[in-house]
Formats: structure tokens, C-alpha cells, sequence
């Protein structure tokens, strides 16, 4: 009975607050004015906390501007008032992933999950425990897999000139058409595969093998096969993890070992805030030429990558990255020095929009500049090219383990040899399977 007039007291008093003050927070909260509403909501807590009503637009303006712990105890609030608010079980769920107390947060998922939520929510929730899914990789083994089938056209399959001839000096000597540009329809397939161990607390070891093969319909020699092997460790400490690892890769060309790369890769990423982090790196790399030894090289590495997502209408995510790096010609030569020494620097704009709880798209500019180390000896040039892509990709999740992608990606490579200088439109539809 004291219990029961506890609670009546309680629901008269939130009616009296919410003619009071809850119209003015819902009107912040619907508009997007988030951050108003957590400071507007933050100054009354003191007076409301108890509320249902109340405790529910302040916790989830609290998570959404970075205060989660607060939104968790406002949320919790809530629930023990009202048990079957799945609504704000499941955003209680979302404020315990963020604070990384990921079974918690899993509890809470499921739970909602286990009252037959609408499709798009029961998506979002899906989301989430595959990212709880890796999450574990700290605390115990965990394995992943893929796999990806993909068929599209190819404007141009080797990167070729859309010239006929070209010039030497008062000499005009005609182009193989073999060498000119081929458009052709491809099939892809790739095989992906990661296991992921923890060492001790806040290290992991991770392994993952990797196969891309691409098959041309016509000019099949252009097929290419790609074998990548990455292994290493994987510190966690705070809001910071830092990666070092050994990569393998092997290229095939027409069935033909054509590059072999090897490299030890270094990367440190920091959460500067729940919607933004930085993300740098360095690699050391050497390539070595089947048969081709005048293009053998050394290749040093340094970027770094600022990502930043905004708690707007289609919860967009912006990146920004730049990196520098040079070819160092394994052969004293003037042909290695021509064709493989260089200077290049390069940028990426992307941002990644969530459409809808199943579909997002992505559209990413990348641009390049290149300076070779040694001028042409017949043209007396030393050899400049600019590169720029342009990749535009809708992701579908059609099903919690399946996605379909369809990928755009256009490149132009200009330079100051008319012999480098192309076009390429490449577009492609994927069926991704995850296995986890």
C-alpha cells in the first residue's frame, strides 16, 4: 500500500512538472536541438529526476552529447517505474555499449529484441550485437569470416590510353591496340578470414588470410588474383589502441606470379570523443618485380585520418585523411629511376550517410600527385601525374548476415606523358555473406 501511494504521488507530480517543463524539452529533443536539451534538461534534473517522462529525453540527450553515464542512470530510472518501456530498455542498451559494458548491453538488446520489435529496430539491434560480437574479441577468441561475390563492367581493364599513336620527339610511332584501353565485364570473388585472441588484459593477437580474384570475360589477360596474410598485436589502453603487424601479399596476373609485397604496418588510433576520433599511421613496405627487377622498391608511408559524426537527420559521418610516401628504386639504374623512384602525396574526402536503418551510402574523393626521380631520357621530362577517383557505394542489409552493395567508381590519371594518361569507370553489384 506505501508503495502504491508512493507511486500515485509520483505520477501526480510528473503531470504537474510535464505542463510545467516537458513540452519545452520534447520541442528541443524533436527538433534535433540535442544539445540544448541535455543543457536545458541538466539544470532541472535536480527537480525532475524520478520523473519517467522526464528521466527519458534527458537520458538520451545525455548519451547522444556525450555524457552516457549520466543518460544510463536516468534510463534506469525510468525502467524501474516502468519495466516494459522497451523504448528506453533499448536506448539504456545503446548508453551501456557506449560506455563499453558490453554484456550489459547485450542483456538489454536481447531483451528487447525477445518482444518482437518492428523490423527497422530489430535491425538497429542486430547492428549493434555484431559490433558487441567483435567487441569480445578482448575478453575471449573470436572468429570471423566472409565472403563476397561480385559482377560488373570495366570501361577500361588495364588502365590503358585511349590514344592510338604517340610522340617521340618528330617521331610519331603507333600504339599496340592490345595496350590501348579494353572495356570487358568481370566476376569477382572474395574469401576473407580473421581470428582474434587476447595475450593478456588490453592485448590481442589477430591473424586474417585473404583471397581477391577477379575474372575478365574476354581479356583474360587482365584476371588477377590477390593473396594477402596480416598477423600481429593489438594494444587497448583507455581511448587509445595501437596496432603493429606483418603483411604477406602475393599478386598474380593471368595465372602468373607477377609482385610480391612485404611490409611491417604501425597504426595509432585515439577516441577523441564518443562522434570523433584520429586515426595515423606508418608502413614500410618492400615490392619486389617478377622478372622486373628495374621496378623493385622499397616504399615508406605516413598518414593520418580525422573521422567525425554528427547527431543530425541521416546521422552522417565525415573523414578527412591525408598521407605522404616515396619509392625508393631497389636497382641503381636510370630506367628504375624514371619508371619506380617517386615522390606522391595524396588526400580523401569521404562521408557515409545512413539512408534509412538498412541502406547507406558512402561517397569518397581521393586524389594523388606523383613526381618521378629521374628525367626521361628521350623526352628530357621527368615524369608528373595527378589521380583522382571518385567511388560512390550504396550498402544494403538485406538480412542480418547479408549485404548487397552496388559500387561506382570513376578515376582519371593525368600526366605529362600522354602514355600514363586514362580513364577507368568501373561499376559493380556485391553479395556479401558474414560469418561470424
Amino acid at each position: 500500500m506505501v508503495r502504491l501511494i508512493k507511486l500515485l504521488l509520483l505520477a501526480l507530480c510528473s503531470n504537474v512538472y510535464a505542463a510545467i517543463d516537458l513540452n519545452q524539452l520534447k520541442s528541443l529533443f524533436d527538433t534535433g536541438q540535442i544539445l540544448q536539451a541535455y543543457e536545458y534538461a541538466s539544470k532541472e534534473a535536480l527537480n525532475y529526476e524520478g520523473d519517467p517522462s522526464f528521466d527519458y529525453y534527458y537520458g538520451i540527450a545525455a548519451i547522444d552529447t556525450g555524457h552516457a553515464s549520466e543518460g544510463v542512470f536516468a534510463l534506469n530510472r525510468v525502467l524501474a517505474l516502468e519495466p516494459d518501456n522497451h523504448a528506453a530498455r533499448l536506448e539504456l542498451a545503446r548508453g551501456y555499449f557506449i560506455l563499453e559494458e558490453y554484456l550489459r548491453a547485450e542483456q538489454e538488446f536481447e531483451t528487447v529484441l525477445g518482444n518482437n520489435p518492428p523490423e527497422d529496430v530489430a535491425n538497429r539491434i542486430d547492428a549493434y550485437l555484431e559490433a558487441i560480437n567483435a567487441k569480445k574479441g578482448r575478453f575471449s577468441t573470436t572468429h570471423s569470416a566472409f565472403l563476397e561475390l561480385g559482377f560488373g563492367n570495366d570501361s577500361n581493364a588495364n588502365s590503358g590510353p585511349d590514344i592510338s599513336s604517340y610522340d617521340i620527339g618528330l617521331i610519331t610511332i603507333p600504339l599496340d591496340p592490345a595496350s590501348q584501353a579494353q572495356e570487358d565485364d568481370f566476376s569477382q570473388l572474395s574469401l576473407s578470414y580473421k581470428v582474434t585472441t587476447p595475450t593478456s588484459p588490453g592485448t590481442l593477437y589477430f591473424l586474417s588470410l585473404k583471397a581477391d580474384l577477379h575474372s575478365n570475360s574476354e581479356h583474360t589477360e587482365f584476371d588477377t588474383a590477390t593473396f594477402t596474410f596480416d598477423t600481429g598485436f593489438e594494444f587497448l589502453h583507455a581511448q587509445n589502441s595501437y596496432t603493429f603487424d606483418l603483411i604477406a601479399q602475393q599478386f598474380n596476373l593471368d595465372g602468373e606470379d607477377y609482385r610480391f609485397l612485404t611490409g611491417l604496418h604501425g597504426s595509432w588510433r585515439h577516441n577523441l570523443t564518443q562522434q570523433s576520433s584520429l586515426h595515423s599511421f606508418l608502413q614500410f613496405a618492400q615490392l619486389e618485380f617478377e622478372g622486373q627487377e628495374q621496378r623493385d622498391a622499397d616504399t615508406l608511408s605516413l598518414g593520418t585520418t580525422y573521422a567525425r559524426k554528427f547527431n543530425v537527420a541521416f546521422s552522417p559521418v565525415f573523414v578527412v585523411g591525408a598521407y605522404v610516401s616515396q619509392d625508393q628504386a631497389k636497382q641503381d639504374s636510370e630506367i628504375a629511376r624514371q619508371s619506380t623512384e617517386r615522390d606522391y602525396y595524396g588526400m580523401r574526402l569521404a562521408s557515409i550517410l545512413g539512408l534509412s536503418e538498412n541502406i547507406s551510402a558512402q561517397l569518397s574523393i581521393n586524389y594523388q600527385t606523383s613526381e618521378y626521380g629521374l628525367a626521361d631520357t628521350i623526352s628530357g621530362q621527368i615524369r608528373e601525374d595527378d589521380y583522382v577517383s571518385t567511388v560512390l557505394n550504396f550498402d544494403w542489409r538485406i538480412a542480418r548476415d547479408w549485404h548487397l552493395s552496388a559500387i561506382t567508381n570513376v578515376t582519371e590519371n593525368t600526366s605529362n606523358n600522354t602514355l600514363f594518361e586514362y580513364d577507368r569507370t568501373l561499376f559493380s553489384l556485391n553479395l556479401q555473406y558474414q560469418m561470424k
